[in-house]
């Protein structure tokens, strides 16, 4: 961590800031808010922009971050950006596609980091969540050392600063980790599923930079490990509305993404959803030429992921929390039924002895962690709240107190994927 304590250094040497701006939004919200609250975000003082080709919004917020660049807000090389492999680009020869494909959304020469979203590879096609007759998803056969591969291959030719993962549990992680000849361990745990398969991956962070109107993004990941059918829908279902899921080995994924880093689309390559296994097996791939920097997984006082943040730590790979706030009770997919977060009276009564809120109190957690916190809002009033979570610090007693919260509450499980090869939550962490 930097002096100032708002940065870490990844595994490649580049550095992260610790508060992320969230840019996801329910499909009800208009896409131009994309646009406005990434402004206003970034003119509040974010530096760290988070989205995917999952979002659908890249086009909006690479908008927003060329009008700060335009303005003198900011400069390029100020602002962070994360875009993520879908589950649909697995196929190592659909990762540089991709990444390519978020670029051109984009209107950015290059991502900071590039992550692959989701471990469980979707049949790559036009639609997002590939489902058969009988609704269920189509999956895809993928080894996520080739998926990793093709990660590493983007990563050379500079399209992404780093690599990494999202949502892989601990073996997931070091299938990746001791892959033969890995060059680049995932600096983090957090790219789409529709687009696992290793052709996929550069047109679809090409995509992400045309919409943004960039030339790169700072960091692109691997969404989640589940590969969905590749296509132009995002979740791919078959005519009885089930997921359409995709056979991909996230090890050529990876490849693939190292291929859009060399290639200069991204500064970095990661993952996100990876269990640790999923991570070991890329960290293990004969051949490994960049390790994931990061993991971007669901990350908050009732579910800290003190397992997996300790497995990453010792592969030097920066956990990325999503949902560090809970999750909005209103969501389709979220089960009303559990807690809200942020009425915890833990969380309360150590607020008001800070004299700050709970949000606050929940984002410094995982900040004294080590962990990278993103703080998703399309209110202003909150985006400017957060910004201010430098401020105070928790005492040890605070943060054991908070630690005593966590009961493996997901509000994210993705039930749709928990027959596919690849779902991560079936490991402990």
């Amino acid at each position: 961590m930097d002096p100032k304590g708002q940065r870490v250094k990844l595994n490649d040497g580049h550095f992260i800031p610790v508060l992320g701006f969230g840019t996801f939004a329910p499909p009800e919200v208009p896409k131009s808010e994309a646009l406005e609250v990434t402004k206003f975000a970034i003119e509040a003082g974010f530096r760290h922009i988070d989205s995917a080709h999952l979002y659908q919004n890249e086009e909006q917020v690479g908008q927003a971050i060329r009008s700060k660049i335009a303005d003198g807000t900011v400069k390029r090389e100020d602002i962070f950006y994360t875009s993520k492999l879908w589950s649909t680009s697995l196929r190592p020869e659909l990762v540089r596609p991709a990444l390519e494909k978020s670029l051109n959304n984009l209107q950015l020469d290059y991502v900071d980091l590039y992550i692959i979203h989701f471990p469980v590879a979707l049949k790559p096609g036009e639609t997002l969540f590939p489902t058969d007759e009988n609704g269920k998803p189509i999956f895809d056969s993928v080894d996520l050392c080739r998926t990793w591969e093709a990660l590493e291959k983007c990563k050379d030719a500079g399209l992404t600063k780093s690599i990494g993962v999202s949502n892989f549990n601990h073996k997931q992680l070091e299938k990746i980790l001791n892959k033969p000849g890995l060059k680049y361990k995932p600096v983090c745990n957090q790219v789409w599923s529709t687009f696992l398969r290793p052709e996929l991956v550069r047109p679809a962070l090409e995509k992400s930079l045309k919409d943004l109107q960039l030339d790169y993004v700072d960091l692109y990941i691997i969404h989640q490990p589940v590969a969905l059918m590749p296509g132009e829908t995002l979740f791919p279902t078959d005519e009885n509305g089930k997921p359409m899921f995709d056979s991909v080995d996230l090890c050529r994924t990876w490849e693939a993404l190292e291929k859009c880093k060399d290639a200069g689309l991204t500064k970095s390559i990661g993952v996100s959803n990876f269990n640790h296994k999923q991570l070991e097996k890329i960290l293990n791939k004969p051949g490994l030429k960049y390790k994931p920097v990061c993991n971007q997984v669901e990350c908050h006082p009732y579910l800290n992921q003190s397992k997996l943040l300790e497995f990453c730590k010792s592969h030097d790979i920066v956990l990325v929390a999503y949902g560090a706030l809970g999750a909005q009770r209103t969501l389709q997919w979220v089960n009303p039924n559990l807690p809200f977060l942020l009425e915890d009276p833990v969380l309360s009564a150590i607020a008001k002895k800070h004299k700050q809120t709970p949000a606050l109190v929940a984002l410094r957690y995982q900040i004294q962690r080590g962990v990278v916190v993103l703080a998703k809002s399309y209110n202003k009033k909150r985006i400017k709240e957060n910004i201010q979570v430098f401020d105070f610090e928790l005492t040890l007693e605070d943060m054991k107190a908070i630690d005593g919260l966590n009961s493996n509450i997901r509000y994210y499980d993705f039930q749709q994927a928990v027959d596919h090869p690849e779902y991560p939550y079936s490991e402990e962490y």
